[in-house]
Protein backbone atom coordinates (compact mmCIF):
# COMPACT_ATOMS: atom_id res chain seq x y z
CA UNK A 1 0.00 0.00 0.00
CA UNK A 2 1.43 3.30 -1.06
CA UNK A 3 1.84 6.02 1.79
CA UNK A 4 -0.90 8.22 2.71
CA UNK A 5 -0.49 11.54 0.58
CA UNK A 6 1.53 9.52 -2.20
CA UNK A 7 0.20 8.53 -5.93
CA UNK A 8 1.32 5.62 -7.21
CA UNK A 9 3.37 4.88 -10.59
CA UNK A 10 3.19 2.38 -12.90
CA UNK A 11 3.18 1.14 -16.32
CA UNK A 12 0.56 -0.75 -18.10
CA UNK A 13 1.24 -2.80 -21.33
CA UNK A 14 -2.32 -3.30 -21.82
CA UNK A 15 -3.39 -3.50 -25.88
CA UNK A 16 -5.00 -0.46 -26.72
CA UNK A 17 -6.92 -0.84 -30.66
CA UNK A 18 -6.97 2.05 -32.52
CA UNK A 19 -7.27 2.64 -36.56
CA UNK A 20 -4.77 4.25 -38.84
CA UNK A 21 -4.81 5.27 -42.29
CA UNK A 22 -2.20 4.26 -44.35
CA UNK A 23 -1.04 5.15 -48.03
CA UNK A 24 0.74 2.78 -49.77
CA UNK A 25 2.15 2.62 -53.32
CA UNK A 26 0.84 -0.81 -55.20
CA UNK A 27 2.24 -2.12 -58.26
CA UNK A 28 -0.34 -0.54 -60.42
CA UNK A 29 1.09 2.77 -59.55
CA UNK A 30 4.85 2.51 -59.17
CA UNK A 31 4.09 0.86 -62.98
CA UNK A 32 2.60 4.36 -63.88
CA UNK A 33 5.24 6.04 -62.45
CA UNK A 34 7.73 4.23 -64.69
CA UNK A 35 6.04 4.42 -67.76
CA UNK A 36 4.89 7.70 -67.86
CA UNK A 37 8.78 9.00 -67.54
CA UNK A 38 9.28 7.16 -71.00
CA UNK A 39 9.34 8.97 -74.12
CA UNK A 40 7.95 6.79 -77.37
CA UNK A 41 11.04 5.14 -78.16
CA UNK A 42 11.72 3.71 -74.46
CA UNK A 43 8.07 3.01 -74.27
CA UNK A 44 8.64 0.75 -77.13
CA UNK A 45 11.89 -0.33 -75.85
CA UNK A 46 9.63 -1.45 -72.19
CA UNK A 47 6.68 -3.66 -74.16
CA UNK A 48 9.67 -5.82 -76.15
CA UNK A 49 10.70 -6.54 -72.57
CA UNK A 50 7.53 -6.73 -70.91
CA UNK A 51 6.20 -9.39 -74.03
CA UNK A 52 9.73 -11.79 -73.85
CA UNK A 53 8.44 -12.19 -70.34
CA UNK A 54 5.05 -12.30 -70.03
CA UNK A 55 3.23 -15.26 -72.64
CA UNK A 56 -0.45 -13.52 -71.66
CA UNK A 57 0.37 -10.65 -73.26
CA UNK A 58 0.27 -9.98 -77.32
CA UNK A 59 0.65 -7.42 -80.27
CA UNK A 60 -2.22 -7.70 -82.67
CA UNK A 61 -1.17 -6.46 -85.99
CA UNK A 62 -1.77 -3.11 -86.86
CA UNK A 63 -4.33 -2.01 -90.11
CA UNK A 64 -1.87 0.68 -92.22
CA UNK A 65 -3.65 4.33 -93.10
CA UNK A 66 -4.99 4.45 -96.56
CA UNK A 67 -3.82 8.33 -96.52
CA UNK A 68 -0.45 7.95 -95.28
CA UNK A 69 0.53 4.61 -95.06
CA UNK A 70 1.51 4.34 -91.49
CA UNK A 71 0.56 1.69 -89.04
CA UNK A 72 -2.70 2.89 -87.90
CA UNK A 73 -3.40 1.95 -84.35
CA UNK A 74 -6.54 3.99 -83.67
CA UNK A 75 -9.90 4.76 -85.11
CA UNK A 76 -8.36 7.55 -87.01
CA UNK A 77 -4.62 8.89 -87.85
CA UNK A 78 -3.55 12.12 -86.06
CA UNK A 79 -0.51 12.57 -88.48
CA UNK A 80 -2.99 13.13 -91.70
CA UNK A 81 -6.77 13.69 -89.63
CA UNK A 82 -8.48 15.27 -93.16
CA UNK A 83 -9.16 18.49 -90.98
CA UNK A 84 -5.34 18.57 -90.56
CA UNK A 85 -4.77 18.05 -93.87
CA UNK A 86 -7.49 20.86 -95.56
CA UNK A 87 -6.01 23.09 -92.96
CA UNK A 88 -2.17 22.88 -93.98
CA UNK A 89 -4.10 23.32 -97.43
CA UNK A 90 -5.11 26.62 -96.45
CA UNK A 91 -1.91 27.46 -95.00
CA UNK A 92 0.51 26.68 -98.03
CA UNK A 93 3.46 28.45 -96.63
CA UNK A 94 3.31 25.21 -94.15
CA UNK A 95 5.79 22.59 -94.43
CA UNK A 96 3.95 19.00 -94.13
CA UNK A 97 5.09 17.06 -91.81
CA UNK A 98 5.99 13.53 -93.45
CA UNK A 99 7.24 11.32 -90.06
CA UNK A 100 6.78 10.81 -86.41
CA UNK A 101 10.52 10.97 -85.93
CA UNK A 102 11.25 14.51 -84.59
CA UNK A 103 13.93 16.57 -87.07
CA UNK A 104 17.56 16.59 -85.94
CA UNK A 105 17.91 19.91 -84.68
CA UNK A 106 20.67 20.44 -81.75
CA UNK A 107 19.65 22.08 -78.78
CA UNK A 108 22.36 25.16 -80.03
CA UNK A 109 20.82 25.36 -83.86
CA UNK A 110 17.29 25.41 -81.87
CA UNK A 111 18.06 28.90 -79.54
CA UNK A 112 20.01 30.15 -82.54
CA UNK A 113 16.32 30.03 -84.13
CA UNK A 114 14.76 30.98 -81.19
CA UNK A 115 17.22 34.43 -81.28
CA UNK A 116 17.14 35.01 -84.80
CA UNK A 117 13.77 37.13 -84.26
CA UNK A 118 15.56 39.60 -82.30
CA UNK A 119 18.61 39.91 -84.31
CA UNK A 120 19.98 41.18 -87.46
CA UNK A 121 21.30 39.37 -89.96
CA UNK A 122 25.15 39.94 -89.24
CA UNK A 123 24.27 39.92 -85.28
CA UNK A 124 22.81 36.05 -86.33
CA UNK A 125 26.48 35.05 -87.30
CA UNK A 126 28.02 36.16 -84.45
CA UNK A 127 25.70 34.34 -82.34
CA UNK A 128 26.54 31.05 -84.23
CA UNK A 129 30.22 31.74 -83.74
CA UNK A 130 29.39 32.25 -80.08
CA UNK A 131 26.70 28.99 -79.42
CA UNK A 132 29.74 27.19 -81.53
CA UNK A 133 32.36 28.22 -78.81
CA UNK A 134 30.39 27.57 -75.71
CA UNK A 135 31.19 24.15 -73.78
CA UNK A 136 28.26 21.83 -72.87
CA UNK A 137 27.78 23.78 -69.91
CA UNK A 138 26.92 26.76 -72.16
CA UNK A 139 30.27 28.72 -70.54
CA UNK A 140 32.71 30.92 -72.56
CA UNK A 141 36.34 29.85 -72.25
CA UNK A 142 37.64 33.20 -72.74
CA UNK A 143 36.22 37.02 -71.26
CA UNK A 144 33.63 38.75 -74.02
CA UNK A 145 36.15 40.96 -74.72
CA UNK A 146 38.73 38.44 -76.05
CA UNK A 147 35.67 37.21 -78.30
CA UNK A 148 34.82 40.32 -79.15
CA UNK A 149 38.20 40.99 -80.22
CA UNK A 150 38.95 37.86 -82.32
CA UNK A 151 35.26 38.06 -83.82
CA UNK A 152 36.38 41.99 -84.87
CA UNK A 153 32.87 43.13 -82.73
CA UNK A 154 32.54 45.80 -80.41
CA UNK A 155 32.02 44.62 -76.85
CA UNK A 156 28.57 46.05 -76.50
CA UNK A 157 27.45 44.72 -80.10
CA UNK A 158 28.91 41.05 -78.96
CA UNK A 159 27.17 41.52 -75.67
CA UNK A 160 24.13 42.95 -77.06
CA UNK A 161 23.82 39.25 -79.25
CA UNK A 162 25.04 37.51 -75.98
CA UNK A 163 21.58 39.40 -74.13
CA UNK A 164 19.33 37.99 -76.78
CA UNK A 165 20.76 34.78 -76.91
CA UNK A 166 19.62 34.69 -72.93
CA UNK A 167 16.14 36.53 -73.26
CA UNK A 168 15.28 33.40 -75.96
CA UNK A 169 15.07 30.78 -73.12
CA UNK A 170 18.88 30.31 -72.02
CA UNK A 171 19.35 32.84 -69.41
CA UNK A 172 22.98 31.26 -68.00
CA UNK A 173 24.26 30.80 -71.41
CA UNK A 174 27.80 32.59 -72.44
CA UNK A 175 28.68 32.96 -68.36
CA UNK A 176 32.08 33.43 -68.24
CA UNK A 177 31.74 30.52 -65.03
CA UNK A 178 28.98 28.08 -63.45
CA UNK A 179 28.63 30.46 -60.14
CA UNK A 180 27.62 33.71 -62.43
CA UNK A 181 25.56 31.09 -65.07
CA UNK A 182 23.97 29.65 -61.86
CA UNK A 183 22.80 33.57 -60.37
CA UNK A 184 21.80 34.44 -64.46
CA UNK A 185 19.60 31.70 -64.16
CA UNK A 186 18.12 32.51 -60.39
CA UNK A 187 17.26 35.90 -61.49
CA UNK A 188 15.68 34.37 -64.11
CA UNK A 189 13.59 32.62 -61.91
CA UNK A 190 12.90 35.25 -60.03
CA UNK A 191 11.15 36.99 -62.92
CA UNK A 192 8.34 34.40 -62.74
CA UNK A 193 8.04 32.74 -59.66
CA UNK A 194 9.53 33.43 -55.74
CA UNK A 195 12.66 32.81 -54.86
CA UNK A 196 13.48 31.39 -51.42
CA UNK A 197 16.15 34.18 -49.59
CA UNK A 198 18.62 31.55 -49.09
CA UNK A 199 18.88 30.98 -52.46
CA UNK A 200 19.99 34.16 -53.10
CA UNK A 201 22.16 34.70 -50.63
CA UNK A 202 24.01 31.15 -51.53
CA UNK A 203 24.44 32.32 -55.44
CA UNK A 204 25.68 35.60 -54.63
CA UNK A 205 28.09 34.51 -51.61
CA UNK A 206 28.48 30.89 -51.12
CA UNK A 207 28.91 29.41 -54.80
CA UNK A 208 32.72 30.33 -54.83
CA UNK A 209 33.34 28.20 -51.11
CA UNK A 210 31.06 24.92 -52.51
CA UNK A 211 34.11 23.33 -53.89
CA UNK A 212 36.84 24.21 -51.54
CA UNK A 213 34.99 25.08 -48.11
CA UNK A 214 32.48 22.58 -45.96
CA UNK A 215 28.91 23.16 -45.45
CA UNK A 216 29.88 25.15 -42.19
CA UNK A 217 31.98 27.33 -44.25
CA UNK A 218 29.58 28.19 -46.63
CA UNK A 219 26.78 28.70 -43.79
CA UNK A 220 28.76 31.55 -42.28
CA UNK A 221 29.99 33.26 -45.54
CA UNK A 222 26.04 33.72 -46.85
CA UNK A 223 25.27 34.08 -42.95
CA UNK A 224 22.89 31.04 -43.48
CA UNK A 225 22.03 27.93 -41.12
CA UNK A 226 23.70 24.50 -42.73
CA UNK A 227 20.11 23.25 -43.18
CA UNK A 228 19.55 26.66 -45.01
CA UNK A 229 22.73 25.84 -47.21
CA UNK A 230 21.16 22.15 -47.65
CA UNK A 231 17.69 23.50 -48.45
CA UNK A 232 18.94 26.47 -51.20
CA UNK A 233 21.02 23.66 -53.05
CA UNK A 234 17.79 21.49 -53.23
CA UNK A 235 16.04 24.53 -54.71
CA UNK A 236 18.63 24.84 -57.07
CA UNK A 237 18.58 21.46 -58.47
CA UNK A 238 15.33 21.21 -58.77
CA UNK A 239 15.00 24.14 -60.64
CA UNK A 240 18.27 24.82 -62.20
CA UNK A 241 19.00 22.97 -65.52
CA UNK A 242 22.88 21.47 -64.73
CA UNK A 243 23.50 21.06 -68.55
CA UNK A 244 22.16 23.47 -71.73
CA UNK A 245 23.66 20.73 -74.29
CA UNK A 246 24.87 17.24 -73.48
CA UNK A 247 21.29 15.98 -74.53
CA UNK A 248 21.70 16.83 -77.94
CA UNK A 249 22.31 13.27 -79.34
CA UNK A 250 19.31 12.26 -77.25
CA UNK A 251 17.16 14.69 -78.67
CA UNK A 252 17.93 14.19 -81.86
CA UNK A 253 16.49 10.83 -82.84
CA UNK A 254 13.38 11.84 -80.25
CA UNK A 255 10.29 10.12 -81.56
CA UNK A 256 6.72 12.27 -81.84
CA UNK A 257 4.61 11.48 -78.17
CA UNK A 258 1.69 14.29 -78.72
CA UNK A 259 0.37 15.63 -82.13
CA UNK A 260 -0.97 19.34 -82.19
CA UNK A 261 -3.63 19.70 -85.04
CA UNK A 262 -6.25 21.60 -86.08
CA UNK A 263 -9.80 20.04 -85.59
CA UNK A 264 -12.35 22.53 -87.65
CA UNK A 265 -11.12 26.40 -86.26
CA UNK A 266 -9.57 24.81 -82.42
CA UNK A 267 -6.47 23.42 -81.93
CA UNK A 268 -6.84 19.38 -80.45
CA UNK A 269 -4.39 16.95 -79.09
CA UNK A 270 -3.55 13.58 -79.51
CA UNK A 271 -1.42 10.86 -77.76
CA UNK A 272 0.58 9.85 -80.78
CA UNK A 273 -0.45 5.97 -81.16
CA UNK A 274 2.42 3.23 -81.24
CA UNK A 275 2.65 -0.73 -81.35
CA UNK A 276 1.67 -0.53 -78.07
CA UNK A 277 -1.62 0.38 -78.76
CA UNK A 278 -2.22 -2.88 -80.13
CA UNK A 279 -1.87 -4.70 -77.24
CA UNK A 280 -4.09 -7.12 -75.76
CA UNK A 281 -4.67 -10.37 -73.49
CA UNK A 282 -3.55 -13.95 -75.48
CA UNK A 283 -6.84 -15.43 -76.47
CA UNK A 284 -5.74 -18.54 -75.33
CA UNK A 285 -5.22 -17.21 -71.49
CA UNK A 286 -8.66 -15.22 -71.84
CA UNK A 287 -10.15 -18.30 -72.44
CA UNK A 288 -8.24 -20.02 -69.05
CA UNK A 289 -9.49 -17.36 -67.06
CA UNK A 290 -9.55 -19.03 -63.60
CA UNK A 291 -6.96 -21.21 -63.64
CA UNK A 292 -4.60 -20.49 -60.84
CA UNK A 293 -1.69 -21.24 -63.31
CA UNK A 294 -2.46 -18.14 -65.75
CA UNK A 295 -4.76 -16.13 -63.70
CA UNK A 296 -1.41 -14.18 -62.41
CA UNK A 297 -0.06 -14.08 -65.84
CA UNK A 298 -3.23 -12.55 -67.27
CA UNK A 299 -3.33 -10.15 -63.98
CA UNK A 300 0.26 -8.71 -64.77
CA UNK A 301 -0.87 -8.34 -68.55
CA UNK A 302 -4.04 -6.35 -67.71
CA UNK A 303 -1.58 -4.08 -65.25
CA UNK A 304 0.27 -3.33 -68.02
CA UNK A 305 -2.25 -2.74 -70.49
CA UNK A 306 -4.00 -0.39 -68.01
CA UNK A 307 -1.00 1.48 -67.33
CA UNK A 308 -0.37 2.52 -70.90
CA UNK A 309 -3.73 3.66 -70.68
CA UNK A 310 -3.34 5.76 -67.61
CA UNK A 311 0.15 7.16 -69.10
CA UNK A 312 -1.64 8.18 -72.20
CA UNK A 313 -4.88 10.00 -69.84
CA UNK A 314 -2.19 11.99 -67.96
CA UNK A 315 0.22 13.01 -70.99
CA UNK A 316 -2.74 14.42 -72.61
CA UNK A 317 -4.21 15.97 -69.29
CA UNK A 318 -0.91 17.77 -68.86
CA UNK A 319 -0.71 19.05 -72.67
CA UNK A 320 -4.15 20.34 -72.63
CA UNK A 321 -3.42 22.72 -69.93
CA UNK A 322 -0.28 23.51 -71.72
CA UNK A 323 -2.09 23.93 -75.15
CA UNK A 324 -4.43 26.41 -73.22
CA UNK A 325 -1.70 28.21 -71.75
CA UNK A 326 0.33 28.55 -74.62
CA UNK A 327 -1.66 28.63 -78.06
CA UNK A 328 -0.63 31.32 -79.27
CA UNK A 329 2.93 29.69 -79.03
CA UNK A 330 2.12 26.73 -80.77
CA UNK A 331 0.68 29.29 -83.21
CA UNK A 332 2.70 32.66 -83.85
CA UNK A 333 5.94 30.54 -82.62
CA UNK A 334 8.72 31.16 -79.81
CA UNK A 335 8.17 35.07 -79.55
CA UNK A 336 4.37 34.38 -78.02
CA UNK A 337 6.08 32.03 -75.55
CA UNK A 338 4.37 33.04 -71.76
CA UNK A 339 6.35 32.12 -68.40
CA UNK A 340 4.66 28.86 -67.15
CA UNK A 341 6.06 26.42 -64.39
CA UNK A 342 5.38 22.82 -64.14
CA UNK A 343 4.29 23.39 -60.54
CA UNK A 344 1.32 25.57 -61.84
CA UNK A 345 0.29 22.82 -64.24
CA UNK A 346 0.16 20.22 -61.54
CA UNK A 347 -2.19 22.52 -59.21
CA UNK A 348 -4.25 22.75 -61.89
CA UNK A 349 -5.28 19.59 -62.62
CA UNK A 350 -4.58 18.31 -58.91
CA UNK A 351 -1.57 16.35 -59.34
CA UNK A 352 2.24 16.42 -57.80
CA UNK A 353 4.85 18.46 -59.78
CA UNK A 354 6.66 15.15 -60.14
CA UNK A 355 3.98 13.75 -62.07
CA UNK A 356 3.88 16.28 -64.36
CA UNK A 357 7.81 16.04 -64.59
CA UNK A 358 7.55 12.61 -65.53
CA UNK A 359 5.00 13.46 -67.97
CA UNK A 360 6.97 16.07 -69.77
CA UNK A 361 10.86 14.44 -69.74
CA UNK A 362 12.15 13.44 -73.31
CA UNK A 363 8.35 14.09 -74.68
CA UNK A 364 8.44 15.72 -78.23
CA UNK A 365 4.86 17.24 -79.93
CA UNK A 366 4.40 17.86 -83.10
CA UNK A 367 3.23 20.87 -84.08
CA UNK A 368 0.33 22.26 -86.77
CA UNK A 369 2.97 23.64 -88.78
CA UNK A 370 4.73 20.83 -88.87
CA UNK A 371 7.67 21.82 -86.16
CA UNK A 372 8.52 19.23 -83.90
CA UNK A 373 9.47 20.46 -80.08
CA UNK A 374 10.90 19.33 -76.92
CA UNK A 375 7.37 19.31 -74.56
CA UNK A 376 9.56 20.92 -72.05
CA UNK A 377 10.33 23.81 -75.03
CA UNK A 378 6.93 25.48 -73.56
CA UNK A 379 7.87 25.68 -69.97
CA UNK A 380 9.80 28.25 -68.39
CA UNK A 381 10.28 32.31 -68.33
CA UNK A 382 9.11 34.24 -71.04
CA UNK A 383 11.06 35.91 -73.43
CA UNK A 384 12.52 38.65 -72.82
CA UNK A 385 10.47 42.27 -72.09
CA UNK A 386 13.37 43.79 -75.36
CA UNK A 387 12.62 41.17 -77.60
CA UNK A 388 9.47 40.86 -77.51
CA UNK A 389 9.14 44.74 -78.03
CA UNK A 390 11.10 44.21 -81.33
CA UNK A 391 9.15 41.60 -82.13
CA UNK A 392 5.83 43.75 -81.80
CA UNK A 393 7.41 46.65 -83.97
CA UNK A 394 8.03 44.03 -86.41
CA UNK A 395 5.24 43.06 -86.84
CA UNK A 396 3.14 45.71 -86.46
CA UNK A 397 0.85 46.98 -89.77
CA UNK A 398 0.14 50.68 -87.74
CA UNK A 399 2.25 51.90 -85.98
CA UNK A 400 1.04 51.46 -82.06
CA UNK A 401 1.05 53.47 -79.47
CA UNK A 402 3.62 53.29 -76.30
CA UNK A 403 -0.18 52.53 -74.27
CA UNK A 404 -0.61 49.96 -76.59
CA UNK A 405 2.43 48.86 -77.21
CA UNK A 406 1.99 47.96 -72.83
CA UNK A 407 -0.77 46.42 -73.09
CA UNK A 408 0.44 44.17 -75.89
CA UNK A 409 3.43 43.36 -73.73
CA UNK A 410 1.24 42.74 -70.54
CA UNK A 411 -0.71 39.86 -72.94
CA UNK A 412 2.71 38.38 -73.10
CA UNK A 413 3.50 38.46 -69.79
CA UNK A 414 5.59 41.57 -69.30
CA UNK A 415 3.70 43.73 -67.00
CA UNK A 416 5.54 47.27 -67.35
CA UNK A 417 4.80 51.09 -67.35
CA UNK A 418 4.41 52.61 -70.30
CA UNK A 419 7.29 54.98 -69.49
CA UNK A 420 9.17 52.08 -69.53
CA UNK A 421 7.77 50.73 -73.05
CA UNK A 422 9.07 54.32 -74.02
CA UNK A 423 12.75 54.45 -72.37
CA UNK A 424 13.18 50.54 -73.99
CA UNK A 425 12.26 51.89 -77.21
CA UNK A 426 14.91 54.65 -76.81
CA UNK A 427 17.53 52.27 -75.94
CA UNK A 428 15.95 49.51 -78.85
CA UNK A 429 16.55 52.96 -81.37
CA UNK A 430 12.89 52.34 -82.13
CA UNK A 431 11.10 55.80 -83.36
CA UNK A 432 7.81 56.84 -81.47
CA UNK A 433 4.45 55.73 -83.03
CA UNK A 434 4.60 59.32 -85.23
CA UNK A 435 8.04 58.48 -86.95
CA UNK A 436 7.44 54.83 -87.91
Amino acid sequence: MPAPGTVAMGWSMAAQPGQRLEHRIGPAQLLLSELLALPAAGLEERMTVELDANAALELAPAPMCARCGRPAWGADCPFCSRSSLQRRRERVDLPDPVDRVAAPTTSRESLLADAAHGLRPAEQLVAAHLLAEVDDLGLLAEPVSVVAARLGVPVGALQRVIDVLRASGSPGICAPGLAERLRLQVSALAEVGVVPHEVFALVEHGLGHLVDGSAEDVATVCGLGPDEVCSALGWIRARVEADLFVRDDAAASGVVDIVVRWEEDRLVLDVAPGPWSGLRVAESYRAATGDPRVDEDIARARRFIDGISRRASTMLRVAQVVLARQSRRIVEGPRAHLPLLRRDVAEEIGVHESTVSRAVAGKHLLLPSGETVAFGALFGAARGVQHCLCDLVACETVPQSDVELMNALAERGHRIARRTVAKYRAVLGIPPQRLR
